[in-house]
């Protein structure tokens, strides 16, 4: 039996703040049945979630959809269906248009983000595939790394002055199984706080490419993985 995500805690809280928005105006919601809600959300919606994408990625007519984007569709829908409402009034932002707005959102801010600061922001970036390549020393500098999936990815080595929104210069394509060799040209892996400006490894989902930000705490970088284009 699958137990609790990573992301479990988002959709039980979102869970359960969703199950008292529609209750609001019907006789509100026991606390009861409020955790009742959020157990099940935090429990099904990740595995539903995990179940879905792989055939959602499959369909080229629909668009992606990036971790950030739901996180800031979920926060839009909450503040459309709560900002505008008064205890004991009726409704007056109807579910299905809070829903709405929030789709809209969804997709509109993360594009409005890139385009005002020329970068791809975090609700753009795709999930990395870290946990399909094996590394092993080559020659000198080289580095030899080994698609271990079963699906086709990009790995990535980024040197200072690449970073997003441009991709790795060192962009390789691998099939499962085959392996690739990297020029690190001497310099050792970037690490905080003894080497923040070294190389970056990244391995991305084709079509998305490898490439670098600064970090959220603005020292050293991470690897991302940008959308395709």
């Amino acid at each position: 039996m699958p137990g609790f995500s990573d992301g479990s805690v988002f959709f039980g809280l979102f869970g359960g703040l969703f199950a008292i928005i529609v209750a609001h105006g019907r006789g509100g919601i026991s606390f009861r049945r409020v955790l009742l809600v959020a157990l099940a959300s935090a429990y099904v919606l990740p595995h539903l979630l995990a179940w879905i994408q792989p055939y959602w990625r499959a369909s080229p007519w629909l668009p992606e959809i990036t971790g950030g984007m739901v996180f800031l569709g979920a926060w839009f829908a909450l503040a459309a269906l709560t900002l505008f409402e008064r205890k004991g009034q009726p409704r007056r932002v109807p579910i299905w248009a809070g829903l709405l707005f929030a789709t809209c959102m969804a997709f509109a801010v993360p594009a409005l983000l890139d385009s005002l600061t020329g970068a791809y922001q975090r609700p753009s970036l795709r999930a990395d595939v870290n946990g399909c390549v094996r590394y092993s020393p080559g020659d000198e500098d080289e580095l030899d790394a080994t698609n271990l999936c079963d699906q086709d990815i990009v790995v990535g080595l980024c040197f200072p002055g690449e970073r997003n929104p441009s991709p790795c210069a060192q962009s390789i394509a691998l099939s499962p199984g085959e392996t690739a060799t990297l020029d690190r040209a001497g310099t050792r892996l970037s690490s905080i706080p003894g080497n923040p400006d070294g190389y970056t490894l990244v391995a991305c989902r084709p079509p998305h490419r490898p490439s670098r930000m600064t970090r959220t705490t603005g020292r050293g970088y991470d690897g991302v993985c940008l959308p395709g284009g």
